[in-house]
């Protein structure tokens, strides 16, 4: 008797990865030389093309309004899920976003140093803004553009210039590597620098320095913290200035700081 094989779509699993890992025919480029994801409007319609109904989207953690080094930005997570043309769950996906909240400057109002007072511009967009990237995170989580985070020369012959634009607009995936490069996935060593940890804005956040001497925050977001090893995140919690932590991690300055943020929380390992 032959096994029925599993569709989505009416595709095989193959043929569906094979249609996630496509490139993109339009990318959008930043003011720093690096290609980011299209549109959310893009990203959908390619995730329709694929995978039909087979597919949904929710958000597990709302995104919240908090404030990152002195930057009030929305941050959240979502999960994308996909099943089989029975109904079968096939596999999930989760992943942490959000946005940095576009602030203007108060018409005639100065702190005690002088300098303009801001106010969000508007935070119902920053919130919508914050959706997408969740969304778009997952979707490259399942597969769809997730060669834009291993690559680091792309070579592309259509793509939006938006070096006239705020990227922190929307305009594509935040993530931006420190390096003028792609982002990408690297494993390292990240000593302790100062203070301790402490649980903000849906993430352990951690004060560290990377093995060539540059300062940045440890993030592990809320998501992973089930997949942690007994005792792990305890240790995170009192581990003490000159400590060493080893994990898989991607550099972020989308928020104009540097961030190393935990892709595998099974990876990390603490001296």
């Amino acid at each position: 008797m032959e096994m029925k094989v599993r569709t989505i779509n009416g595709k095989t699993f193959d043929e569906v990865q094979k249609l996630l890992d496509e490139r993109f025919e339009l990318l959008v480029k930043d003011s720093t030389g690096n290609f980011l994801t299209p549109s959310i409007e893009i990203v959908e319609e390619k995730l329709n093309q694929i995978l039909g109904l087979n597919y949904s989207f929710k958000l597990t953690k709302d995104p919240e309004l908090v404030t990152l080094f002195g930057i009030p930005s929305y941050v959240g997570s979502g999960e994308i899920q996909l099943h089989d043309d029975e109904g079968n769950f096939v596999c999930s996906r989760s992943q942490g976003g959000g946005t940095n909240v576009v602030l203007i400057d108060v018409k005639d109002k100065f702190d005690p140093e002088g300098n303009p007072v801001k106010k969000p511009k508007d935070l119902s967009n920053d919130y919508k803004i914050a959706v997408t990237d969740i969304m778009k995170k997952c979707a490259q989580a399942l597969g769809l553009g997730l060669y834009l985070l291993k690559e680091k020369n792309i070579s592309m012959n259509k793509y939006v210039d938006t070096s006239n634009f705020n990227t922190d607009r929307g305009r594509g995936q935040n993530s931006r590597s420190t390096d003028g490069d792609q982002p990408v996935s690297l494993t390292g060593n990240y000593f302790v620098a100062a203070g301790a940890g402490r649980i903000a804005g849906r993430a352990f956040r951690l004060p560290v320095k990377d093995s060539s001497g540059r300062m940045g925050e440890f993030v592990l977001w809320e998501s992973l913290f089930s997949n942690l090893g007994t005792g792990v995140l305890a240790c995170l919690k009192n581990i003490k200035t000159g400590g060493t932590i080893n994990a898989d991690v991607t550099k972020d300055t989308s928020r104009n700081s540097l961030q190393f943020i935990v892709t595998k929380a099974e990876s990390l390992k603490i001296a």
